[in-house]
């Protein structure tokens, strides 16, 4: 295998960082090496790189799915109380 695709980015226990910006999430230069036990900038190569498995992705894919069914659940859950919060505004 090519040693440009053995970054750490594309390593089995390498775990980006990113970052909360005010409507979504930004992927960080850097994450955590699990083998190493440190922190690493996604482009440095190791002794210690092993490939993804598509079973990682289909474990996040799995779990964006999840958490766009619990994002609707929480948008209903809002609607009906800002409903339930007129109602008692129109009664007083």
């Amino acid at each position: 295998m090519e040693k440009a695709n053995q970054k750490c980015s594309n390593c089995w226990h390498y775990n980006a960082y990113y970052v909360k910006r005010f409507c979504q999430f930004e992927k960080q230069t850097s994450g955590y090496c699990a083998k190493k036990e440190k922190i690493l900038v996604k482009d440095e190569l190791c002794e210690f790189w092993r490939k993804r498995t598509p079973r990682v992705e289909k474990r996040k894919q799995a779990a964006l799915r999840k958490l766009n069914d619990v994002l609707d659940s929480i948008i209903a859950i809002k609607q009906i109380l800002l409903e339930a919060q007129e109602e008692s505004k129109t009664q007083l």
